[in-house]
Parts: C-alpha cells; sequence; structure tokens
C-alpha cells in the first residue's frame, strides 16, 4: 500500500513537473518570442520615424527658411537703418500712387461736374 502511494506520488509529481516545463517553454518561446518582436518592431519604426523627422520634416523646415533668406536678400540691401533714407522710399511709392492713380481720380471729378 505504502509502494503504491509512492507510486502515485511519483506519477502526479513527475506530471506537475512535466507542466511547469511545458509552462517555461511556452513562456520561453511564445511570451518571450512576442515581446522581443514588438521590441524589435518599435525599434524598427522608430528609426522609421526618426529618419522621416530628420530628412523630409526638418528638410521642409530648413528649405523654407533658406528659401525666404534668398528671397529676402534685395530687400536687405535697401534697409540700411537710415531713416532719411526710408522717409525717401515713401516719398517715392506715393509719388508712384498719385501718378498711377492721379489720371483716374482727375477723369473721376472731371465726370462729376
Amino acid at each position: 500500500m505504502v509502494e503504491a502511494m509512492r507510486a502515485l506520488g511519483r506519477i502526479l509529481v513527475n506530471r506537475v513537473a512535466d507542466l511547469g516545463s511545458a509552462c517555461v517553454l511556452f513562456d520561453t518561446k511564445v511570451i518571450d518570442g512576442a515581446v522581443d518582436g514588438a521590441g524589435w518592431f518599435v525599434r524598427a519604426l522608430s528609426k522609421l520615424f526618426l529618419w522621416w523627422d530628420r530628412w523630409v520634416i526638418d528638410g521642409l523646415v530648413d528649405f523654407a527658411g533658406r528659401f525666404t533668406r534668398s528671397l529676402s536678400h534685395p530687400i536687405r540691401m535697401l534697409q540700411g537703418g537710415v531713416v532719411s533714407t526710408y522717409a525717401l522710399f515713401i516719398l517715392l511709392g506715393v509719388t508712384l500712387l498719385l501718378a498711377y492713380y492721379g489720371h483716374s481720380m482727375y477723369s473721376l471729378v472731371r465726370g462729376l461736374r
């Protein structure tokens, strides 16, 4: 009887040990594999996003800045910081506006009489 109990105990203990080994194998292959795969995927995706940010987004911003700077070069040459020069440009602008619209205003006033 004692021998039968020992044999039954060994059978149960061996099955529980086998179940534990199966759980360890499942954890090692499936769970850890999924975690490692997710980590690899996120690292690869972050490298892709880093490349996109560096070359596309930053490239567009840098291009916009350089393009604006190149277009502003002629205007920067006119800006010397001298107030009398600015007053001259304002006077020239008003003169051009009066010359352009003066004829139309003269015709309009003449038509009202």
